[in-house]
């Protein structure tokens, strides 16, 4: 339900293009254990157990450290889906030198804050 509201917006702003790749998702087909299944519903059961699993493991980090913990460990996971995001499903063309900097900054600015005597 947390991506459903963002959804307007994106239909509000070029909304055509995110319905034509919704229906060619769900035309495309397939098979999941011996199951033959729309891709889009394929990455959407993906999605939501990947957010359980992710939900779960903040509250074991939470549990086990404090939150100034999952704060780091959650940029450092972040930081890694951008580059594999930017590496993998958009190159080539790889992203240029500025974006590289300001993943860098960021990653070292919630390290930074982390780290820092209080």
């Amino acid at each position: 339900y947390m991506h459903a509201l963002g959804l307007p917006l994106l239909l509000g702003t070029g909304g055509q293009q995110f319905v034509e790749q919704a229906v060619r998702w769900n035309h495309a087909r397939e098979v999941v254990l011996g199951v033959t299944v729309p891709v889009l519903w394929t990455c959407l059961a993906a999605s939501v157990a990947l957010s359980y699993c992710s939900a779960m493991a903040c509250a074991r980090v939470v549990g086990a450290s404090s939150s100034v913990m999952l704060n780091l460990v959650l940029t450092g996971s972040r930081f890694l889906s951008v580059v594999i995001s930017a590496c993998w499903f958009n190159a080539p063309p790889y992203p240029p030198l500025l974006m590289w900097v300001g993943a860098a900054l960021v990653v070292a600015g919630s390290t930074n804050f982390v780290l820092s005597p209080k």
